[in-house]
């Protein structure tokens, strides 16, 4: 092989290492967080669900999802750590906190009481008389716990809270609709009570400053998912 010739496969392969380096930097992805447990048995759906919103959002950004325990993830959302925070309500992050919310909400959470056998589900007096054990860090459970007048146990994300429930060391817990029947579902041998629903929340997604031209795209991705019937067959739970 003679110079000249060496000299343009050497150049042929420096364009096209240098186009598809540059077109592998193009594909951004945009890390949210998530105060769910990948413990939680709602984990893996809420990945699930990222990637359909992913999929729907026609961008060239990648979207993925992290399990951080709240306290942490509200911390790494405000010091730029992470691109936004998947599942809050509003109220959570001010004005001044520079995230954006996405408009339309990814799901309504529907929080009930899980119970002891001994503890009527549907009584709040009799549920109020006893501990509820609730996952500590996030704001909503301390609101819902005040306005429902419920005696309080606040414990770590992981904490195994329906064992708390299962051993009688609390009498209920509080958690969402969803998460209530799948743990019921994979602990047939007790007999835990789950009430109707006590309290409802729309949760959204809010995303920094620098992800702000991504709030339509992730908008338009979560009416997709919803009326595709995808959001129904993952988050739908039976009474």
């Amino acid at each position: 092989m003679n110079n000249s010739l060496l000299f343009r496969v050497l150049k042929f392969y420096f364009i096209l290492s240098f186009i598809l380096n540059k077109d592998c930097l193009a594909k951004e992805t945009l890390i949210l967080g998530s105060g769910i447990s990948t413990q939680n048995p709602l984990w893996p759906k809420i990945q699930k669900y990222v990637e359909l919103i992913s999929l729907h959002a026609n961008s060239s950004t990648h979207i993925a999802v992290r399990s951080i325990p709240f306290k942490r993830l509200t911390e790494m959302v405000l010091d730029g750590q992470l691109d936004g925070d998947l599942g809050r309500e509003e109220g959570v992050y001010n004005d001044e906190s520079g995230l954006v919310q996405v408009p339309e909400p990814i799901a309504e959470i529907e929080f009930v009481i899980l119970t002891h056998m001994n503890v009527d589900a549907d009584d709040m007096l009799k549920v109020r008389q006893s501990k509820t054990v609730v996952d500590f860090g996030d704001d909503i459970h301390k609101e819902i716990c005040k306005k429902l007048d419920l005696d309080c146990i606040f414990v770590t994300q992981g904490s195994d809270r329906f064992a708390m429930v299962r051993s009688g060391r609390a009498g209920s817990m509080l958690t969402g609709k969803a998460e209530a029947h799948e743990l019921v579902k994979k602990d047939v041998s007790t007999k835990i009570k789950v009430s109707r629903t006590a309290y409802k929340v729309p949760i959204y997604i809010f995303l920094s400053r620098k992800q702000v031209k991504m709030v339509p795209h992730l908008n338009s991705a979560i009416r997709k998912v919803k009326q595709d019937g995808h959001h129904k067959a993952l988050f739908d739970i039976e009474p």
